[in-house]
């Protein structure tokens, strides 16, 4: 629940970087930026994603890391490895995926949330954090008012936070790359429902 008590701050920029390069420039791109910044930052043993140089990073602008026509995921933080892996794996099922990193969850990418929505027509959000007031809601909560589609969340399902290796406490919360590939696969569902 840290971001999203952080998220309701006003005039709080909220960040959740997706791996070690993302959070190098995410930082740099703060230095001089208006106002109050929180980072959220995770272990350190995350797979990457990026390189240094393989993209632009913008404050509020999130990333399509994947692209996709049948459904979106989109992610943030250490899900966004674990979602490409997803993807990848839906893939050689014959359905199409897009990934969003969503690294800054305020100011959040609307506009990226409804091209998603109008193009992919089914969403499944995925992070390490309590699904009814995080990402999952933030998108929701857009989604609802200008575009419904079908919308599935991974993430942690009003749980006390353990302790643990991560391994562990990915499967305890759900928060695999097989529960984002279920997940996708009941929003597709109901996409052609």
């Amino acid at each position: 629940m840290d971001l999203a008590v952080m998220r309701d701050l006003p005039n709080m920029t909220v960040i959740a970087p997706s791996d070690s390069a993302q959070c190098i420039k995410a930082i740099r791109a703060t230095l001089e930026y208006p106002g109050p910044v929180c980072f959220r930052i995770a272990r350190g043993a995350e797979p990457a994603v990026y390189t240094t140089q393989d993209y632009d990073y913008e404050v509020g602008k999130a990333i399509t890391a994947l692209d996709g026509t049948d459904l979106t995921i989109i992610a943030t933080d250490s899900l966004v490895a674990l979602s490409i892996s997803a993807a990848n794996g839906l893939a050689k099922e014959g359905i199409s995926v897009r990934v969003i990193d969503m690294f800054t969850w305020k100011p959040l990418d609307e506009q990226l949330i409804l091209d998603s929505a109008a193009e992919c027509g089914a969403i499944v959000t995925a992070e390490n954090h309590q699904v009814k007031v995080g990402l999952g809601s933030a998108v929701a909560n857009v989604v609802i008012k200008n575009n419904p589609v079908p919308l599935a969340l991974v993430g942690v399902e009003d749980r006390f936070g353990q302790v643990g290796a991560e391994s562990f406490l990915r499967e305890e919360d759900g928060l695999t790359a097989a529960h984002i590939v279920e997940a996708a696969k009941k929003a597709i569902d109901r996409k052609n429902g």
